[in-house]
């Protein structure tokens, strides 16, 4: 098991908002993101548009690429438990 930080603004509902944020903190393109998570890239760009909330599955994904660094983790961020192969 795996534990995944979930940033309080994913659990508020802001996942597009904060899905932006982590990918220009990073200097990653939805492209890059995409590579890097196994989630298409048409996906990624409509889940940064707030086009289309992600399945667990893709959550998961894109948190183990994206983390919380160098993002801070604030008040009210929590993990999530995951299954590792």
């Amino acid at each position: 098991m795996t534990d995944i930080p979930i940033p309080a603004r994913i659990l508020a509902g802001d996942f597009a908002g904060w899905l932006r944020e982590a990918m220009a903190a990073r200097r990653l393109s939805t492209r890059a993101l995409a590579a890097r998570s196994g989630i298409d890239h048409s996906t990624i760009s409509r889940l940064t548009h707030g086009e289309r909330e992600p399945s667990l599955a893709t959550a998961v994904a894109i948190l183990k690429v994206l983390g919380t660094e160098p993002m801070r983790f604030g008040a009210g961020d929590t993990t999530l438990s995951v299954e590792t192969r």
